[in-house]
């Protein structure tokens, strides 16, 4: 469970050590820092920054928090502070070799789409890691919205996100190897918006690495934390099958259900007797179920209207039994990765936006698909828009979401233009099954 801290830098000792004391006792054990910002711009390559940042790591790891440190800030920073492979070779040789005894995790860049080339330096970045960090610590890189589109790269162990659209992470989650974790808490300022973002978040099978907008969020995340450390939460998937509600499970053994609008829910689980509480995801409150779950569905109703519930539904003396031997996935056989429906006769929708074959940055450009046919977990569909210019070679970026809207095409999508977009929709449907549809445009200015 991380938090995300802006300013770190420039953060005097002090406030650093304050505010470590207060999430170590929220239970955080991840903190999410950027080591060189616009603020240090003039001093990052002395022993004095060095030492000041060392000091705080330090004080974190003795207080049981790993570090999460992307190296520099967005918008090209970096490029401009070391713009040569010397320079860049040069600097993190040094800083490699003075960070990497510490308990961290590499995050490489701030918002890397906001690099021209950050996929190339992110490549030069993951070699230095590679060969110079005797610990081989886990490697991703930070996001503005996901950093998926480097998975095939080589060097990424895990992925990031920062958005609270839960239609990116929970596809991405049906088709990508390796953990997530999501910065969902970004731009939000309420309680309640987080709250809910943390439970929807944790059940596309994300963990929580995220800015704190106030202290009764750090609460709600360490009501959060209570609660999931007595799950199986290390092979907790994503669950569909529930109506008004979505989780996470570990089919016959325990279920984690979201419901977010209360009311009446029902569950569909494997026929086994299991315990029943809800988890008031506000207060913290248990409250026990009268009666055991022993049928294929289960159907209750919320303790109450007033706000969102987490129905927790376990085997929890068979989860003891199985807290005696060592198993990373007890299911059998595996999980594997989901392969994608790509063939256009069992697509269930069609691109009806946009219509033509040139795309410009000049005129808004809207997207939309039309279902074929309707059914129940039609009704459910989630959408990601992805476009790529492939002879650019900076890989994909999200453009859009949702079954309508307007395309959010970046700039540097591509080096040159006119170009050559790839445009893919990656749909899942209500019960998770995933599909792809394709089309080419010609992007201009």
């Amino acid at each position: 469970m991380g938090g995300v801290v802006p300013g770190f830098a420039s953060m005097d000792i002090a406030r650093w050590k304050s505010l470590v004391d207060a999430r170590a006792a929220q239970h955080f054990n991840h903190l999410g820092i950027t080591l060189v910002d616009v603020s240090v711009g003039a001093n990052f390559r002395s022993p004095e920054f060095y030492r000041t940042a060392e000091e705080k790591i330090r004080y974190a790891n003795d207080h049981g928090i790993i570090i999460d440190l992307a190296f520099f800030g967005p918008d090209g920073l970096m490029n401009r502070l070391l713009p040569s492979h010397d320079d860049r070779q040069k600097w993190f040789t040094y800083a490699i070799s003075r960070l990497a005894a510490f308990d961290v995790t590499w995050q490489g860049l701030e918002a890397w789409e906001t690099y021209e080339n950050g996929r190339e330096v992110l490549k030069e970045i993951g070699d230095y890691l590679a060969n110079l960090d005797p610990y081989k610590h886990p490697r991703s890189t930070r996001a503005s919205i996901t950093s998926a589109p480097l998975a095939d790269d080589g060097w990424l162990r895990y992925r990031s996100y920062q958005t609270g659209d839960d239609q990116i992470g929970g596809i991405e989650q049906q088709v990508y190897q390796y953990p997530s974790v999501n910065n969902f808490g970004v731009g939000t300022n309420d309680a309640d918006t987080f709250r809910r973002r943390l439970w929807n978040s944790t059940s596309n099978g994300q963990y929580p690495a995220t800015v704190i907008p106030n202290e009764q969020a750090a609460n709600e995340m360490k009501i959060w934390y209570d609660f999931m450390k007595e799950t199986r939460h290390w092979e907790l998937e994503p669950f569909f099958d529930a109506d008004n509600a979505r989780g996470l499970a570990l089919e016959g053994v325990e279920y984690v259900i979201y419901v977010e609008k209360p009311g009446p829910v029902t569950v569909n689980v494997d026929k086994e007797t299991y315990d029943v509480e809800w988890l008031n995801p506000m207060t913290g409150e248990h409250v026990r179920a009268k009666e055991k779950s022993k049928g294929l569905a289960y159907t209750t109703t919320t303790p109450d209207s007033t706000h969102d519930w987490v129905l927790h539904i376990s085997r929890e003396g068979h989860k003891a039994s199985m807290l005696k031997s060592y198993k990373f996935d007890s299911r059998d056989p595996p999980l594997e990765l989901q392969v994608a429906e790509g063939n256009p006769d069992k697509i269930p929708f069609d691109i009806v936006e946009p219509s033509g074959d040139t795309l410009s940055f000049s005129l808004p450009a809207r997207f939309g698909v039309k279902l074929k046919r309707q059914s129940k977990a039609l009704s459910r569909m989630t959408y990601e828009w992805t476009g790529e210019v492939s002879a650019g070679e900076r890989s994909y970026r999200v453009i859009g979401s949702g079954p309508e809207g307007t395309f959010h095409i970046p700039a540097n999508i591509a080096p040159d233009y006119p170009a050559g977009l790839h445009v893919r929709v990656t749909a899942m449907n209500g019960l998770g099954k995933v599909y792809i549809l394709d089309r080419n445009y010609t992007l201009t200015k």
